[in-house]
């Protein structure tokens, strides 16, 4: 899977863009380029997008936990703020399903608010909504 990152100051944010395949070691390596950016704050939202060419074919629930738990631990050590985001841009329905399994699968006990979009411009705008105002 390549990534690119897109470090947004004016926009309190970061979009990271995922394609080929979805495996640990490549969100691993986004995830440390963000904390690298000489732009990233840790308050900054972020909004993952899962391009045309990425790759779900092989997910499977242990690889999302696998996901999930590095999330979790790179949350924890680099985002902070009162009211963090992350938002999910899927641009079809199977890449869809897969993040509403995501979502499932971290329920309430999750410190981050999470959201899923079919486009960057949705969830840019949900991410500049004041904090607890549901989606846009």
């Amino acid at each position: 899977m390549t990534f690119s990152i897109d470090v947004r100051p004016a926009g309190h944010c970061v979009v990271v863009r995922l394609d080929g395949p979805f495996v640990l070691p490549r969100i691993e390596a986004a995830c440390t380029a963000i904390a690298a950016s000489a732009d990233w704050r840790p308050d900054f939202d972020v909004i993952f997008v899962s391009g045309p060419g990425t790759d779900l074919n092989e997910v499977t629930l242990d690889s999302l936990k696998d996901v999930q738990d590095f999330m979790r631990g790179w949350n924890a050590g680099h985002r902070s703020g009162p009211d963090p985001r992350t938002a999910i841009v899927c641009s079809d329905d199977f890449k869809r399903v897969i993040a509403d399994l995501w979502l499932a699968l971290v329920g309430d006990d999750w410190p981050i608010q999470l959201r899923i979009f079919t486009s960057v411009k949705q969830a840019t705008s949900w991410l500049q909504r004041p904090a607890g105002t549901d989606q846009a």
